[in-house]
């Protein structure tokens, strides 16, 4: 992971904590419950989204990788000295 996609996820966490305290402050304040829930809802959501298509992409580069490498590679045929 490099430092630029580091400063991404940090970014993108700490607005997900500030929408999640704002939502925290209207709850404790007994207004716009709906409206908390909905922040709540929402930050949950699009975490959720944001990870698991993250993890999506890692899961393709390791398989391009995997497939470059195996098509590289030229494994030598088995003879029978070894018998």
């Amino acid at each position: 992971m490099n430092i630029y996609t580091m400063k991404t996820w940090m970014i993108f966490f700490l607005v997900s904590f500030v929408t999640l305290l704002w939502a925290v402050f209207l709850t404790s304040t007994g207004t716009m419950l709906g409206i908390s829930l909905v922040l709540v809802c929402m930050v949950v959501g699009t975490n959720f989204t944001v990870v698991f298509m993250d993890v999506k992409r890692h899961h393709q580069r390791f398989d391009k990788v995997r497939n470059l490498h195996r098509d590289s590679v030229q494994v030598p045929a088995r003879t029978g000295a070894g018998k």
